[in-house]
This record gives structure tokens, C-alpha cells and sequence, in this order.
């Protein structure tokens, strides 16, 4: 019952721009909820996982010796920075299941890809006739 109120065209022009004048003036952030606490926050980090097993919160240790540049002399021109291996070797392997659903969601976008082209085919061969007949 509210809502017809503002269907009406006459007062929905007004409340549309008494909202866009009171967004530019008035700008705020909108959260969903209320910002946590600075206790809350350690306490929610504190209980947080780490994503992998080994993860240590310890600095890794300082290396002592120097790294030479890339353009520096003490880089013998010649050698390579990732040797090659020397018998390679073939290995085949089964497509995992994650290889499989993308196969498959890659077959699916394509035939909804062709279909919704055909719908739009002929939805534009419809209007054509249409404003054929109509003229």
C-alpha cells in the first residue's frame, strides 16, 4: 500500500531526486555490520588458520652472503640459469577431475553461447517482419 505512493509518476520524480541530492551531500559508508573492535580483531587473527602447514610466523633468517647482480663479472657468461635436462622424459597423464568439470563447463558455455545467438536471430528476423508488415 506505501509503495503506490511513490509509483505514482508525480511523486517519484521528486523522491528520486530528494535521494540523489542527499547521496551527493550527505556521502557515508553503509557496512553490513558494525566495525569490530581492535580486541576483537587480534582475537579473530589470533584464531585464524593458516592456509598452509608450515607456515610459521617467525622472520625467515637473514643470508649472509652476497647475491651477485646479473651483469655482474663474477657470472661466468656462459652458464645457464636453469640447466636443461638431459633425457626427458614423456609423461602422460589423466585429466584430473578439475581438467574434466572444465572441459564440460567449456562445452556448456559454448551451447548456451549458440543458443542464446539463435534466440537473438530470431528475435531480430521477428522484428524485421514485423516492421516489414508494418510499412
Amino acid at each position: 500500500m506505501a509503495a503506490r505512493v511513490l509509483l505514482r509518476q508525480r511523486v517519484a520524480a521528486p523522491f528520486m531526486a530528494a535521494t540523489l541530492v542527499g547521496g551527493a551531500l550527505f556521502p557515508s559508508v553503509a557496512l553490513a555490520e558494525a566495525p569490530p573492535s581492535q580486541q576483537a580483531q587480534e582475537y579473530l587473527l589470533a584464531r585464524k588458520k593458516p592456509i598452509y602447514d608450515d607456515f610459521e610466523k617467525r622472520p625467515l633468517p637473514k643470508s649472509t652472503t652476497p647475491v651477485p647482480s646479473p651483469s655482474s663479472e663474477t657470472i661466468p657468461a656462459t652458464s645457464k640459469p636453469f640447466p636443461e635436462p638431459e633425457d626427458e622424459h614423456v609423461v602422460s597423464r589423466r585429466p584430473t577431475p578439475t581438467d574434466r568439470l572444465a572441459e564440460q563447463i567449456g562445452k556448456a558455455r559454448l551451447f548456451l553461447y549458440k543458443q542464446a545467438v539463435s534466440v537473438e536471430d530470431g528475435v531480430n528476423a521477428a522484428r524485421r517482419r514485423a516492421r516489414a508488415a508494418s510499412s
